[in-house]
Parts: structure tokens; C-alpha cells; sequence
């Protein structure tokens, strides 16, 4: 589900459970939480992915929620380019 962070912003007592900052081409993040299991994925006003430039921009972003678990899911362009299938990859996560 997309959701803009003014609308997530109306439900002032939600806690996020996981916060994901997923890298983008190395410089640009993407949000991506989940509450009560139900995953979203922080959208601008053109309902499109919001991209933060850094992973502590993004973090400070949900710095007025409850988040339980932040992590940062890297690229991994890298097992592509070895010829690594998807379904043998195990994302890596790094807490922050």
C-alpha cells in the first residue's frame, strides 16, 4: 500500500514495527515499513516512491513515529552482474 507521509502523519499514535531505508542507486533511499504486518511504501503527492538523499534524511523523516527497527537494505547489483540468481540471494540488512 502507498501512503504519503501526511497521511501517515493523521495516525499520530502508530507505531511502525519495521522501517526499511532501501538503497537506490547508492545515494537516493526509498522507504518502505510495515505496521502490523501490513507493508507500505512512503509516496510523494504524485503518489510515486518518495526518495529521500540520504539515509539519515529518511530517518529523521519518521523521527515523530514509534519505530521499533530501522535497517538499511543495500544494493546488490553485484550478484546480478556474477551471475547470481535471484532466489540464491540473501538480502543483506544493516540496523541503523
Amino acid at each position: 500500500m502507498n501512503i504519503t507521509m501526511t497521511e501517515a502523519r493523521l495516525r499520530p499514535e502508530t507505531t511502525i514495527d519495521l522501517l526499511e531505508l532501501v538503497s537506490m542507486e547508492g545515494c537516493h533511499y526509498m522507504a518502505r515499513y510495515y505496521i502490523n504486518d501490513e507493508p507500505y511504501i512512503l509516496v510523494g503527492k504524485d503518489q510515486h516512491p518518495f526518495w529521500f538523499n540520504g539515509a539519515r534524511e529518511a530517518r529523521d523523516a519518521f523521527r515523530g513515529f514509534q519505530v521499533k527497527e530501522t535497517v538499511i537494505i543495500p544494493p546488490t547489483g553485484t550478484d546480478e552482474m556474477i551471475g547470481m540468481s535471484s532466489y540464491d540471494m540473501t538480502e543483506m540488512r544493516v540496523r541503523l
